[in-house]
């Protein structure tokens, strides 16, 4: 008996390799422990194109009797096609589908695919029966947890499947049937792994992700967050002996040298005494591994996180969420919100990096929840985020309420594109966008060392590797130029083999009027520049060229502005610096940058958004007359279609009508700056050391996320101008709140 079991591919997988597909390796080894043959291919990183190809010769040259198909949600499209593919070069195979979806939906997978059998439920014990049944002559339907395609083409389903729990009589699974070291080596950058080797914050040190083996010790979860695909889990976490897991890794480590490995279990310190007797045994066995893994804020204290050290964790992912306590109410997650930021000290204090799971547009979701995530996260400041919006997958208790409430449209399981759904079951897509930009990743800023100082590269290489590891965009700039360097063309191409997705480059772009230069730049920046910030402060030349210091500076910028727009698809971003002299120019100035191409402009009160210029406070126009003016520029830039942003202004000067135009700190909880001696310094943080929150602010409804105004600011002019936004917005608002809470 011969079977070949296939993972069809994901679309956008993820840039770590994490191994074959687990479950295909386990009933693979099921099956040869069984004395059958098995063949094993893993699509995973292919196009459906390659797959479809590729079948009909792996067919050929292995002529199997069975063939299996493990499908998940996010893939189902491509299995679809995978079975079509099968039939049409083997119609006398007999095809069988098992995996979360099919069990789900098993009459979706008859219906849009000439399967013959799918799998429902665990696949340990079936899937050997029903090859058994084959080689045997046996019948089908004495199979139990299958429905069967009946030759009339009524569908059949067999008795059900109690569930599996002998979790250790399983074979480990069984990555030879892959070319497993082939794939982890592929997948190594080794440069990378180098260049982070020098990193270090307090006792921490990053780990790279790009190639690990998976290791799986449980089944099942405690919890039932509505937004997971086990949130209908039902009975006890299954799992496996500290002793299966541990040979398990040690045959691992025996068959193919890789010492790197990701846990998979969704909370793996679960219960906590089995986190230390896993620990205990990797310690006792003296195995050199490094490894990652996901838990809850809740499942750990100092004694768990010295065993996981001790044992070789480097990184603790926790999903988090959300900080406010109605919104883990109302996604079942149930974390109270006031144990997450003593986990991350706690895990730093371990010398365990850690990583923030966070995710927006839950249910629950509302600005107001989202101020109170954004409050609490300034203060804990993890070395990693990652910030999902919320989907809506099959088969989870959020999906039967989002096609409750019409958020699923008619015939979606049915279509071939596999791609989740945002949850808008609360929030319509415009709110989602909104709320979207109200938690945003982190970006580090980089200061530019002097091109001309000795150890410039080395301290660039430095501090951009920190915002691979912690950040997800780099600014390069300050007071030096990044234009300036003649090495740029190839430190942005060094950048992007080293990880970087997202780069800025904070520059007065006057260079970028040099043909050659631009040429230069773009011809290795195309899949990782993001884009220009350039700093200004006024739309005269007279005024900005004054500032600067330098004659003809404004008409430098303005023609490098219009070379790169011209150019260029990736955009620039206008740090508009108000002062008393142009505050009245703001609308002004969004007509001139309309007209060099420029789409998103932040007007700056104060300090930038990287510490790296203020204007100070004795030079600063009023609170409410800046608030008024950026209103003011917000209706000019709406017409034209820039985007507008507020820096250092609190909202209460900031709303029209029921509509409050965007802090831009208000969504920048995580950014840093990392410090000549190359730590990470919380911008959050260091701005509120800045600013204060004056009793004129007491009451107000968005006090929770805001960080107040500029001590100095307050010193010289008072809290007189600023008025609480009021609990219930008012909808009745004359013409003077109209254009921000003004005081009267």
């Amino acid at each position: 008996m011969k079977t070949l079991l296939l993972f069809a591919p994901t679309p956008n997988p993820a840039p770590s390799y994490f191994g074959p597909s687990y479950g295909v390796a386990l009933l693979g080894a099921i099956l040869k422990r069984a004395g059958q043959e098995v063949v094993a291919r893993d699509y995973d990183r292919s196009s459906i194109a390659a797959m479809e190809e590729d079948l009909p010769k792996v067919i050929a040259e292995h002529q199997p009797d069975l063939i299996g198909i493990s499908c998940l949600s996010v893939n189902r499209g491509s299995s679809i096609a995978a079975a079509r593919r099968i039939k049409a070069v083997a119609p006398n195979t007999p095809i069988i589908v098992g995996g979360p979806f099919p069990s789900l939906y098993p009459e979706v997978m008859f219906r849009r695919a000439p399967v013959d059998m799918v799998c429902i439920g665990d696949g340990d014990e079936t899937l050997l029966e029903v090859t058994l049944a084959i080689a045997n002559g046996g019948d089908l339907k004495d199979v139990a947890g299958l429905m069967i395609r009946e030759g009339d083409g009524s569908l059949h389903r067999t008795a059900q499947r109690p569930r599996f729990t002998d979790m250790d009589s399983l074979p480990y699974p069984d990555m030879t049937l892959f070319d497993v070291s082939g794939l982890l080596a592929s997948h190594v950058l080794p440069e990378v792994r180098d260049g982070m080797a020098r990193l270090k914050v307090g006792a921490r040190e990053p780990i790279v992700t790009d190639a690990m083996l998976m290791v799986m010790t449980s089944r099942g979860c405690a919890w039932s967050c509505s937004f997971c695909p086990l949130s209908k889990w039902e009975g006890k976490t299954l799992f496996h002996s500290p002793g299966y897991v541990v040979d398990m890794i040690e045959s691992y480590l025996r068959d193919f040298g890789h010492r790197t490995f990701v846990f998979g279990d969704n909370t793996l310190s679960y219960p906590k005494k089995r986190i230390i007797a896993l620990c205990d045994a990797i310690i006792e066995r003296g195995l050199d591994i490094e490894w990652i893994c996901m838990t809850r804020a809740d499942m750990i204290d100092e004694t768990v996180l010295a065993k996981m050290a001790a044992a070789g964790c480097k990184e603790i992912s926790y999903g988090i969420e959300s900080l406010d306590a109605s919104v883990q109410k109302a996604m079942g997650k149930k974390l109270s919100v006031h144990r997450a930021p003593p986990a991350f000290a706690l895990t730093h204090a371990a010398g365990i990096s850690s990583c923030m799971m966070m995710m927006v547009g839950n249910e629950g979701e509302t600005r107001e929840t989202m101020r109170t995530t954004v409050g609490v996260a300034r203060d804990v400041q993890p070395d990693r985020v990652l910030i999902w919006t919320t989907k809506v997958y099959p088969g989870t208790r959020l999906w039967d309420h989002a096609v409750e409430q019409g958020v699923i449209p008619p015939g979606y399981l049915d279509d071939d594109d596999s791609q989740a759904l945002d949850y808008t079951g609360e929030n319509d897509a415009a709110e989602l966008r909104r709320l979207e930009r109200m938690l945003q990743p982190r970006t580090t800023y980089v200061p530019m060392p002097d091109p001309a100082a000795d150890g410039g590269r080395e301290a660039l290489e430095e501090g951009v590797l920190m915002g691979i590891w912690r950040g997800g965009a780099v600014v390069l700039g300050g007071a030096h130029d990044p234009l300036e360097r003649e090495d740029l063309p190839e430190f942005i191409a060094w950048s992007r083999a080293h990880g970087l997705r997202a780069l800025w480059l904070h520059t007065d772009a006057q260079q970028m009027a040099q043909k050659l230069m631009r040429w230069r730049v773009q011809e290795v920046a195309d899949l990782v520049l993001a884009g220009l910030i350039v700093p200004l402060f006024a739309p005269s030349e007279r005024e900005h060229d004054r500032r600067v210091g330098v004659s003809g500076a404004l008409r430098g910028t303005r023609k490098g502005i219009l070379a790169w727009t011209r150019n260029n698809k990736s955009p620039v971003r206008a740090w508009c610096y108000l002062d008393r002299d142009n505050v009245g120019l703001a609308a002004a100035w969004v007509e001139w940058l309309h007209g060099h191409g420029v789409r998103e402009v932040s007007f700056i009160f104060g300090a930038d958004p990287a510490g790296w210029h203020a204007v100070p406070a004795a030079e600063l126009p009023s609170v409410r007359e800046a608030g008024a003016a950026v209103l003011q520029a917000w209706r000019a830039a709406s017409a034209l279609d820039i985007a507008v942003d507020a820096v250092g202004l609190p909202e209460c000067v900031l709303t029209r009508g029921e509509e409050s135009l965007e802090v831009h700190e208000l969504g920048r909880p995580f950014d840093e700056l990392v410090s000549p001696g190359g730590t990470p310094e919380g911008r959050s943080a260091a701005r509120r050391a800045d600013k204060t929150l004056p009793p004129a602010c007491a009451g107000c409804r968005v006090a929770a996320g805001c960080e107040g105004v500029w001590t100095d600011y307050l010193a010289l002019r008072g809290d007189h101008e600023l008025v609480p936004i009021p609990t219930e917005p008012r909808r009745d608002a004359d013409p003077a709140w109209q254009i921000g809470t003004l005081a009267r």
